[in-house]
């Protein structure tokens, strides 16, 4: 019975200690965002200065597109409007650590990850 306590509390225990080391979301993703971000499991490379303008580049059927996008420009603190060509979509934005999700209007997710 001593067993199975000390089992219990090793558990919790190392299960308290891993959900406190998960990042806790940014705080200002307007700065966090900046930077060099690998999304679409590496499909979709985006290149975003502290300005908001950004580098976007793609592979998609084996062929690549690259494009300067005209700016990202944040709405308030967690959305951001982006301008390419004749599109100008809107995302959440949600950055824990290296990794961040766009979500978009309609639901959909850009998953990214810091790009090395």
């Amino acid at each position: 019975m001593t067993k199975n306590i000390w089992l219990v509390v090793f558990v919790l225990f190392v299960t308290g200690y891993l959900l406190s080391c998960e990042q806790a979301e940014s705080k200002n993703p307007k700065k966090d965002i900046v930077g060099k971000w690998s999304c679409d499991n590496g499909r979709t490379i985006l290149d975003i200065s502290s300005d908001g303008n950004f580098v976007y580049s793609s592979e998609k059927n084996g062929r690549k597109t690259n494009s300067k996008g005209g700016g990202a420009t944040f709405l308030d603190d967690t959305h951001i409007l982006a301008a390419w060509e004749f599109d100008f979509p809107s995302y959440e934005v949600h950055i824990r650590g290296n990794k961040m999700v766009l979500k978009e209007t309609n639901g959909k997710e850009v998953q990214c990850s810091r790009a090395k």
